[in-house]
């Protein structure tokens, strides 16, 4: 009984120094109100007195539902944080079906806990769950601040809440922080919210809270609509996304005075100002890393604007920021000398210096590409001082089709073919950023790509591959166009290579504009070691074995009669050649003796050999306008191509045959029985497996001739490839003969391999190219949340290094780690915050890394 007094009591505002607990609020209330379980929790009324009196020694759980400061329309009362206050909204109100929801219950997106400055309850909720808000919303007095803090230590969490609505204040609508105090902020909306300054949040007096997955869209404020950070004010921002805010002033974004916020991962998108349509500096030094500004517009400073103010963007993407003035991206003003690193500058608009505006400024700049024109140097650059067009998979979508930001079809995402891939230098990552803005693993043996994103293994790795199944079709469904001018066609889910042009400046279409396509297939035969017999004109009028591949482009428009030719590289593989070898009864065919040819003639869209069969390997070759009498185009082997011959090549381990055509439908290739001789070393398979003392690889081969050697290439991304072997083939054999070799110190992760085999001649073929995973390292660190002790265990190779950092890059804890044992690291002397535990190989490589939470 003294119990049950004692709780309600508390409940309704008077302090007692109980023992740590957990409290259940909801809308309503029920039973006895007194917040012990979802049977007698809180109230929405109690809630706000819950949170004003006495310190929480633990967690508070809030069902959905809405929630103010205060029934009356005293403007001034607001939620008052407290220290140690761990506040978690995001649960379904219970109900008879769920009648003691759990944490596994809980989803914020779903479940909206809205904390509301709507006194008179007259506001317009636009979308319905408030998360889409605007200040436009606002209708009549709305309370000043929806939460304030005095002295809050970084254990104060809120988490999974909406906070919306707050109007009228001069400093922090949303969040009020003035003096110490540094709360965590985790998955929460800050929409719909005014202030003269801060209509989001305003940071006053060391102030440093950390955000962390939160959305600031709608708010408005004189200066610094989302943010406001004040007098050595040192917020973090980590995967937060800052949309949709208004400035009358400065800093549509953030608004920075006198201090040194940290911006990791972070979207500016669609933000105004005067001045500084995502960021105004005005005596600050502030970070942003990973992070895109896009869309923002201002009259000067489009993206950001520095006045006296030093900055430093580490793998940025400024585009399509909009100056009415000058400085598209960035203006810079007074003494204001950015650092620019890994970052890409494109295709931002302002009628004056529509990336940069330095003024007399020099900023800093590295390995970036900037467009031109723009004053200073860009040191260690691609192109000419930067400038080279990043190629960006979407520039016009960059949030993509599902309208979200950090996911997989963003896209301000690089093309495989852009210039700011791997070409990043990885000291100017902060030791803490590990992963891009989707949460992706940023840097892979000491390489980065420029700007927010990294390719990964989504486009840049193993996407050079291209068919090898039989029955099957591809469309490209993306195109790149590389520094040498060849736009190469692929497919981005089944990352196949399908055809590449050099379009000799002919307008022929374009992925996407609903009549140009490019595909490529394979023949029911493919992979059975036999190719498709086609009494063909060309060839000399004999019996000819056509690859069980071959090819399409439906150009728009078509190429003009009479033009100089457009350059084509179809890829095949060693299954092709050996398809058509199984053929020729015993008369193995030299890869130079190989015909391709282009189809062409009414008749090839149906019967493309004219043996009245429609069911041919060829069947559905689109036809083009005729150019050549007998309606083919044959072109036979050089060292050059041309539209009679063809050369060979390598791409990325990948055979490709280049030759020369004058109009568009489709082609192949193959041979006749009396196509020359064989190359000398004929191979049979490449194989390989993972031991405890490295990779092995064994090869066999069906014939040898005259000498060779095969050269092993290792790669860490499957495109470039350097030598760790060479091995003398046995020189004459008309039996098999197998081969060994092993890697004894391969990547840690992925490693990509294949065999390069060089005949007598000189002549060189490339085998299948072979990926491995050696080591798959893994840890755990536990408990998370954590007090006193973080215990590390996992797979993770020799000479190991665990390195720990705190939120702002610096170096925490560094010790040593044995896969074999459980490794104790000691967190009680760190202050209550989020930190990354970081796994080093012994080379000094990011691995993988952990976030942790510290708790006191």
């Amino acid at each position: 009984m003294k119990t049950t007094i004692l709780l309600f009591a508390w409940c309704i505002g008077i302090s007692f120094d109980l023992l740590a607990t957990r409290w259940y609020i909801s809308v309503t209330g029920a039973g006895a109100h007194t917040g012990t379980s979802w049977a007698n929790a809180c109230n929405a009324t109690q809630l706000q007195l819950l949170i004003n009196s006495g310190d929480l020694g633990d967690s508070v759980w809030v069902a959905a539902g809405v929630y103010k400061p205060t029934l009356s329309l005293n403007l001034n009362l607001s939620f008052t944080l407290r220290s140690d206050l761990k506040m978690f909204g995001g649960f379904p109100q219970p109900t008879l079906n769920l009648s003691n929801p759990t944490w596994a219950n809980r989803n914020p997106k779903v479940y909206a806990t809205v904390f509301s400055g709507d006194l008179e309850n007259n506001d317009h909720n636009l979308d319905g769950n408030f998360r889409n808000q605007t200040t436009d919303s606002i209708v009549g007095d709305n309370s000043f601040h929806l939460f304030t803090g005095n002295i809050v230590n970084a254990n104060c969490v809120i988490d999974g809440c909406i906070i919306v609505g707050a109007y009228g204040a001069t400093y922090g609508g949303g969040f009020y922080n003035y003096y110490y105090s540094s709360p965590t902020i985790r998955n929460c909306y800050i929409v719909g919210n005014e202030a003269q300054y801060g209509g989001g949040a305003y940071n006053y007096d060391h102030s440093s809270p950390n955000f962390v997955n939160c959305v600031f869209r709608g708010n408005r404020a004189g200066s610094g609509a989302a943010l406001y950070n004040h007098y050595t004010a040192n917020p973090v921002l980590s995967a937060t996304q800052i949309l949709g805010n208004v400035a009358t002033l400065q800093g549509g974004g953030a608004y920075n005075n006198y201090a040194y916020p940290v911006f990791n991962n972070c979207v500016f998108a669609e933000n105004e100002a005067i001045q500084g349509g995502a960021i105004y500096n005005h005596y600050s030094a502030i970070i942003l890393t990973s992070s895109v500004v896009y869309n923002n517009m201002a009259q000067v400073g489009g993206g950001v604007f520095n006045n006296a103010s030093s900055m430093t963007f580490n793998s940025v993407t400024l585009s399509k920021n909009m100056a009415v003035i000058s400085g598209g991206a960035i203006k810079n003003n007074g003494v204001s000398n950015p650092k620019i690193r890994n970052s890409i500058v494109w295709d931002n608009i302002a009628p004056a210096c529509k990336n940069i505006d330095n003024g007399s400024n020099n900023p800093l700049i590295y390995n970036s590409i900037l467009e031109a024109p723009y004053t200073g140097m860009c040191i260690n650059c691609q192109g000419i001082n930067g400038n080279v067009n990043p190629q960006f998979t979407q520039a016009n979508d960059a949030n993509g089709n599902d309208n979200q930001w950090f996911t997989n079809d963003d896209g301000l995402r690089l093309k495989p073919c852009s210039q700011g891939i791997n070409t990043g230098a990885s000291q100017y990552l902060p030791v803490n950023i590990v992963i891009d803005i989707r949460g992706k693993n940023r840097i892979r043996h000491q390489v980065l790509d420029l700007g927010a994103y990294e390719n990964g293994n989504f486009e840049g790795e193993g996407y050079l591959t291209t068919l090898n199944d039989a029955n099957t079709q591809l469309s490209a469904c993306e195109e790149c166009t590389d520094a040498n001018g060849w736009t190469h066609y692929y497919d981005t889910i089944g990352k196949k290579m399908v055809l590449s042009l050099f379009k000799n400046g002919y307008n022929i279409g374009h992925i996407g504009d609903g009549i140009f396509n490019v595909k490529s297939y394979t023949s029911p035969n493919y992979g059975a070691n036999a190719g498709t017999l086609i009494h063909a004109p060309y060839a000399q009028n004999l019996d000819w074995y056509v690859m069980n591949r071959w090819w399409n482009v439906s150009p728009n428009p078509q190429l003009p009669v009479g033009s100089t030719g457009v350059k084509v590289r179809t890829y095949f593989t060693n299954q092709d050649t050996t398809d058509i070898n199984g053929s020729l009864s015993g008369n193995n065919i030299n890869i130079n003796q190989l015909r391709f040819y282009k189809i062409n003639g009414a008749s090839a869209s149906l019967d493309p050999d004219g043996d009245g069969y429609s069911n041919d390997a060829h069947a559905g070759v689109e036809a083009a306008a005729t150019y050549c009498a007998d309606g083919y185009w044959e072109y036979v082997y050089s060292s050059y191509s041309s539209t009679n011959t063809w050369c060979k090549g390598n791409f990325n381990g990948v055979k490709y045959a280049e030759y020369e055509v004058a109009r568009f439908s489709g082609g192949g290739g193959g041979g006749a029985p009396n196509g020359g001789g064989a190359f000398p070393i004929t191979l049979l398979s490449f194989d390989g497996n993972t031991t405890e003392k490295g990779n092995a690889f064994h090869w066999t081969t069906l014939q040898e001739i005259s000498g060779g050697h095969f050269v092993i290439e290792r790669s860490h991304n499957g495109r470039d490839f350097g030598e760790i072997g060479d091995i003398s083939a046995i020189g004459n054999s008309l039996d098999r003969y197998s081969y060994q070799f092993l890697d004894e110190k391969p990547f840690w992760g992925k490693n990509y391999y294949r065999l390069r085999l060089t005949d007598f001649e000189g002549y060189t073929e490339y085998s299948n190219m072979v990926e491995l995973d050696f080591g798959e390292f893994s840890f755990t660190a536990y408990p998370n949340p954590a007090k006193n002790k973080v215990y590390i265990e996992g797979n993770f190779p020799e000479r190991c290094e665990l390195k720990v950092f705190d939120m702002r890059g610096t170096e925490i804890r560094s010790t040593a780690l044995n896969a074999q044992v459980t490794t104790e690291i000691n967190v009680e002397d760190l202050a209550p915050d989020l930190y990354y535990f970081q796994l080093r190989d012994k080379e000094g490589a990011v691995l993988t890394v952990k976030r942790v939470v510290v708790e006191n």
